[in-house]
């Protein structure tokens, strides 16, 4: 029997409230319905290079090769299935929940085995009506999705990990929010830098592909401890990924992003943004007038002296 190891990404789709269904339309309408959404989740998957692996009840087992695609496969079936409960006859609320995992897993034929498999099913069962959930592991895999913002959700302990998961929500991003809020994502679609340097009052720090995560919080083990109330445990973290500087905020506060010599701060909360140029983080949201929240950054391409 043929076995080999591949890193893919796990995606597990599954019908909310399909006894719902049963009970307000009967056996026949209702599994009429169910298979209709399963169809849809099927095309999806297809249009975007993956494959369905399994059926689970009224659940679907999907690989991709790339957690890119599987992301904007877990949007699209969303999309897709409520399009399709709204135009039918009579229109029906169909609803998806959805979890994916990136990781290893173990191939024999058509069987799939792994932790990876375990992570994934944790994802989804956790995931709430209309809600997707991955994993960090997963974004890091995928890189910078300007198309798409990622909200913190939670934290859980998986059994034989050391570290707890931290999960997300993935949102299509906002038109309105892009055009205002996250004007810098769509402008920085073909911006890399090889470096962002960063200081707060007299320490200095260097991300890049041999630093990539900066980790800031009010604990003690954090690359950058910041001892104020208004600063969580665990506030947040900057990451370098493929040439983007990328600040991911899991804090109870928010945090307050200034770019360049902007007046109005863009408030990020439970979610990621893309950093370009200059500018600072002020952590907490507070007003702050003697440096002690506040992060100043400056994104540099490898032309840049950091000296100059």
């Amino acid at each position: 029997m043929s076995e080999q190891v591949e890193t893919l990404t796990l995606v597990f789709a599954d019908i909310s409230g399909s006894t719902r269904i049963i009970q307000a339309h009967g056996d026949q309408v209702a599994h009429q319905l169910i298979q209709r959404c399963l169809e849809c989740v099927a095309q999806a998957v297809e249009r975007n290079q993956g494959q369905v692996r399994e059926r689970i009840g009224d659940e679907l087992m999907c690989t991709f090769a790339s957690p890119r695609q599987a992301l904007e496969a877990a949007l699209e079936i969303q999309a897709s299935v409520k399009a399709a409960g709204e135009s039918g006859q009579p229109p029906v609320r169909l609803r998806m929940h959805i979890g994916l995992h990136h990781g290893p897993l173990l191939v024999q034929q058509d069987q799939l085995f792994g932790d990876t498999i375990h992570i994934a099913k944790r994802m989804v069962d956790l995931a709430k009506t209309d809600q997707i959930l991955t994993t960090q592991q997963t974004l890091s895999a995928a890189g910078a999705m300007p198309e798409m913002r990622f909200r913190v959700a939670d934290e859980i302990r998986i059994k034989g990990y050391d570290a707890p998961v931290q999960i997300y929500e993935v949102l299509r991003q906002d038109p309105g929010e892009t055009q205002i809020g996250q004007s810098a994502l769509a402008m920085t679609a073909g911006e890399t830098y090889s470096r962002c340097t960063l200081s707060y009052g007299d320490q200095r720090f260097t991300l890049d592909a041999a630093h990539p995560i900066l980790s800031i919080g009010r604990e003690t083990g954090n690359d950058l401890v910041i001892p104020e109330g208004c600063v969580s445990r665990q506030h947040g973290r900057l990451e370098y990924q493929k040439g983007r500087i990328i600040f991911f905020d899991q804090s109870t506060n928010g945090t307050s992003v200034f770019e360049g010599d902007a007046r109005a701060p863009i408030i990020v909360h439970r979610e990621q943004r893309w950093l370009r140029g200059s500018g600072l983080l002020r952590f907490g949201q507070r007003a702050d007038d003697t440096g002690r929240i506040t992060l100043h950054y400056s994104c540099e391409t490898s032309a840049q002296d950091p000296q100059a």
